[in-house]
């Protein structure tokens, strides 16, 4: 019932027995609402926290890369706005 139950300790210690894996299989049976957070727990303790965080986007450095046979083509997710950067 938590809002939060891979933060939260469960019945028995099981939470620490078992693997990033295991907790992640464990939400997806219980709480499917929450198996992006194990999926992140996965990545996080295999690959680093670095790999949950976007990486920053530098418009200068991508328009220096680019030439009139390499454009830049932008892909935008819903309520992005890139006009702040094109701007500056």
């Amino acid at each position: 019932d938590a809002d939060k139950p891979s933060e939260t300790s469960w019945p028995g210690g099981l939470k620490e027995s078992m693997s990033p894996l295991q907790r992640a299989l464990v939400l997806l049976a219980v709480r499917p609402d929450c198996t992006v957070q194990g999926l992140q727990e996965i990545i996080a303790a295999k690959l680093g926290r670095e790999y949950l965080e976007p990486p920053s986007f530098n418009l200068e450095k991508s328009f220096d890369d680019s030439n009139s046979v390499t454009p830049l083509i932008f892909v935008l997710s819903s309520g992005a706005d890139p006009m702040a950067e094109i701007v500056r």
